[in-house]
């Protein structure tokens, strides 16, 4: 759940956002005028991805919170550790690459990096560990909405 909090999916980390602040923010917006209007729409792309990405958080929460792998088969805790280890190390590598590669990006590219990255930290979840349906079903609508991210 902490890596979906801190997915750069935040205005402040959108180069049209940056670009193009202030009263008429989205005139001239680069992301507007290739996904068919304002980014803060309830029918935008992204509007939908930010929701899915919620829905992930919230169906992992209620694993934790209100215990829906109760009854399952228990962990096997050397896989579990596998497993996290994994995820940890592939997020990290994806994060390196990230930082590498915005570097030299021009707006569009950024962009196309971002929904990369975004994709490689959902595909590192560990949904392996999860025995839930719902977590699983919100993940698979995640990603299905990254692809119209960008």
């Amino acid at each position: 759940m902490y890596q979906l909090a801190y997915l750069p999916t935040k205005p402040e980390t959108c180069p049209f956002c940056v670009q193009h602040s202030g009263g008429n923010r989205c005139e001239g917006c680069g992301y507007a005028k290739t996904h068919g209007g304002r980014c803060d729409k309830d029918t935008s792309a992204f509007a939908q991805f930010i929701e899915a990405i919620y829905d992930l958080a919230g169906a992992i929460h209620s694993i934790q919170d209100e215990g829906e792998n109760k009854g399952a088969d228990p962990l096997d805790l050397d896989l579990a550790k596998k497993s996290l280890q994994e995820s940890i190390y592939t997020s990290r590598e994806a994060t390196m690459r990230f930082i590498s590669d915005i570097s030299n990006d021009s707006t569009y590219e950024l962009m196309e990096t971002k929904a990369r990255y975004i994709g490689e930290i959902l595909q590192a979840m560990p949904l392996e560990l999860m025995n839930s349906k719902d977590a699983k079903l919100a993940h698979l609508r995640s990603y299905e909405k990254l692809e119209r991210y960008w």
